[in-house]
């Protein structure tokens, strides 16, 4: 699987990543922003080990 990424320019790697993903691009810093900042705040105190997946749904694909 990760044959196909290897010995290609990083742009490219991206563009190829992002193609498995359903969004249709790879997540950046920006897209984790909302739930961090949600779950550091006193509106998530009662949410209790819970795994949240901000990955453009790919881990649903």
């Amino acid at each position: 699987m990760f044959a196909r990424y290897e010995n290609r320019p990083l742009g490219e790697k991206k563009k190829l990543v992002g193609e498995q993903v359903p969004y249709g691009r790879m997540g950046t810093a920006d897209d984790l922003t909302g739930m961090a900042i949600f779950l550091a705040s006193a509106d998530s105190e009662y949410i209790v080990a819970q795994t949240y997946n901000v990955d453009g749904g790919n881990w649903m694909s």
